[in-house]
């Protein structure tokens, strides 16, 4: 019996490339990649939303520039910006309110040093910003951008839900940023590959070994945990382990499983991301830029910032409730007014081309209730020997990385089991 692996994507080729057994994996999609994928159209590249690639593991890291990147590829000092009551300040907000309108910088500093001398409250997300930071800093930044991003009430959030990829500082490097030259983060330089984020799911296709088979447009449609087998079209299949990169909650249904009845917990956003082409170059020049107010997107990013292009080409996330995509309310004509209106872009530049793509999940809401039932999920599927694993298989909040190591773990595990070494195809 074959291994079986539910997705095409960063995860999903990362395990097949890493277990040294015989593959089978199913792609619903007619392409590998998942959200990892790029449009290339004349002068502009595009993602799925911005991709850039920073490394904690230096042996992934070392991965990436011999096998990926080689010499097709840029690294980017980054540079990023909030707008914020028609002023630009640099990124994270809570350490750099010095940049802000005097009476603002007041404002926010001493409800930072209020806070300081308070318990932080860790009972949701939105407690833990106002608490640990103060209403000023909050209220102005932290909250309306995190609501606009993950499309919920932050009461409704673990406090610690987005992990080491939320900026924390302390009120001390709050007072002495102005001394310093800019504040550090997880991803201050990153790697962004000349021909967009596919270029790592063509090294991953490319370097499947012989007895891994990908399927596209191959979705399935049922998953039977007693017999084991999984079903796709008219095929069924049997496996001996199944891998599965699909969302958890969808996962779950596949398997016909009673908990399937009870997945009220497991909530995410979807996001809206309109890449877009002008026939001008970008005013501001940022690398990505946050926006907490009434613009209709909370975030833009520049792909020309990137590679030094002369016309702007943009992606711009627009954070939305499960399920409504209503374009009246989120068009190109809105999305192109607000650019403007912030002065990304010239009031003369026109749209040569663009493209509008789903992420649905995007954003998984990290909240306890969803914490206990994932783990009591996770412990029905492995008596069925299903692992669920990477971003939406484990829903949580992680980047690429996080995502071939996870697969890379489940890889040495099944391995084990299997008796066989491990295929360590990043060497």
């Amino acid at each position: 019996m074959t291994l079986i692996v539910l997705g095409a994507g960063v995860t999903g080729l990362t395990f097949a490339n890493s277990v040294n057994a015989s593959v089978k994996i199913f792609e619903q999609s007619e392409e590998a990649g998942g959200y990892c994928r790029t449009t290339k159209r004349g002068p502009y590249t595009w993602d799925r939303a911005g991709h850039f690639f920073h490394f904690r593991d230096m042996r992934m890291k070392s991965f990436f520039e011999r096998h990926v990147l080689g010499e097709n590829y840029v690294s980017v000092k980054k540079h990023t910006l909030i707008y914020f009551n028609k002023n630009w300040i640099d990124f994270p907000f809570q350490s750099n309110i010095h940049q802000l309108p005097k009476s603002d910088y007041i404002t926010c500093l001493i409800d930072a040093y209020l806070a300081s001398k308070s318990e932080v409250d860790n009972s949701s997300f939105k407690a833990f910003v106002r608490s640990k930071y103060g209403r000023g800093i909050s209220d102005r930044f932290l909250i309306p951008y995190n609501e606009k991003l993950y499309a919920t009430d932050l009461n409704n959030l673990e406090a610690s839900s987005m992990g080491r990829f939320f900026p924390d500082v302390d009120f001390d490097d709050i007072i002495l940023q102005p001394l310093q030259k800019g504040a550090e983060s997880y991803n201050s330089t990153f790697l962004y590959p000349k021909k967009g984020a596919s270029q790592l799911i063509d090294f991953l296709v490319g370097a499947l070994p012989q007895n891994a088979e990908l399927n596209l447009n191959s979705p399935v449609s049922s998953i039977n945990l007693i017999d084991k087998t999984v079903t796709v079209g008219e095929e069924t299949f049997e496996y001996s382990t199944l891998v599965s990169t699909t969302p958890l909650n969808r996962l779950i249904k596949l398997c016909g499983l009673k908990e399937q009845d009870d997945l009220k917990e497991l909530t995410a956003n979807a996001v809206l991301v309109y890449n877009i082409g002008f026939d001008s170059e970008t005013v501001k020049k940022f690398h990505w830029a946050y926006f907490p107010g009434d613009e209709v997107f909370y975030r833009v990013g520049s792909y020309d910032h990137i590679f030094g292009d002369p016309f702007a080409s943009l992606y711009v996330e627009i954070g939305l409730p499960k399920g409504e995509f209503d374009p009246s309310n989120f068009g190109l004509e809105r999305v192109v007014e607000d650019l403007k209106r912030v002065g990304i872009i010239p009031h003369t530049a026109n749209v040569v081309d663009f493209e509008k793509v789903i992420m649905d999940p995007a954003y998984v809401h990290i909240t306890s209730s969803a914490e206990r039932r994932k783990l009591e999920l996770f412990d029905v599927l492995r008596e069925a020997d299903v692992y669920s694993v990477g971003r939406y298989g484990e829903w949580k909040y992680c980047s690429i990385e996080d995502n071939m190591l996870d697969a890379i773990n489940v890889a040495e595990k099944i391995s084990k089991k299997l008796g066989t070494n491990l295929r360590e195809f990043w060497i």
